[in-house]
């Protein structure tokens, strides 16, 4: 029931009721926690395109500008990017609208599009599933924990397996019979 009642008061709504069959242009501003993406994006978050009223279906074009921050997943820096996707929609109040046929199913009695879950996903699919500052991003030291973009540190960085260990000892160091 709750679902229901933030499905009906929607950040991102259209009104469609009593609409002519011709273009109509939407603009929204809302922010991240308005639209509950917070987690992600933050600040203002900018929607705008065209209402194509055909028959009993309902085109939505439009396009999501928004700032998708964060912590890089290395360096544990912030990170702050602007996003811009395009999404397109179909929505139908027709009876026999199957969900196969990619449209939206709306209520014949529907007065109103909400677009706030399909922004929402369009948003999600812009999380990378590794957030970096830099592609180039060294990260941190994982000995001392220095910053290896801005700091050196004199960690040794040769790693050994440790089911390897023991046989390094039986031949000693390799390094030492080199510079003999």
């Amino acid at each position: 029931m709750q679902r229901d009642e933030r499905q009906r008061s929607g950040v991102l709504t259209i009104p469609i009721h009593g609409i002519e069959e011709k273009e109509y242009p939407f603009s929204f501003e809302t922010n991240a926690a308005e639209l509950q993406v917070d987690d992600h994006f933050g600040g203002e978050i900018t929607v705008h395109g065209t209402l194509v009223r055909v028959g009993s279906q309902f085109h939505v074009d439009g396009r999501v500008q928004a700032t998708r921050t964060g912590e890089c997943d290395r360096c544990l820096a912030e990170t702050e990017e602007g996003v811009e996707q395009g999404f397109h929609l179909t929505f139908s109040a027709a009876e026999d609208t199957d969900e196969e046929s990619g449209l939206i199913s709306l209520p014949a009695d529907a007065a109103d599009i909400i677009l706030d879950d399909e922004v929402r996903q369009v948003l999600r699919l812009e999380v990378p599933m590794k957030n970096l500052c830099t592609e180039d991003c060294a990260g941190l030291c994982p000995r001392c924990g220095a910053d290896r973009n801005t700091d050196e540190c004199s960690c040794e960085t040769e790693t050994i397996d440790p089911r390897w260990a023991e046989l390094k000892s039986l031949f000693g160091d390799k390094s030492d019979e080199n510079q003999n």
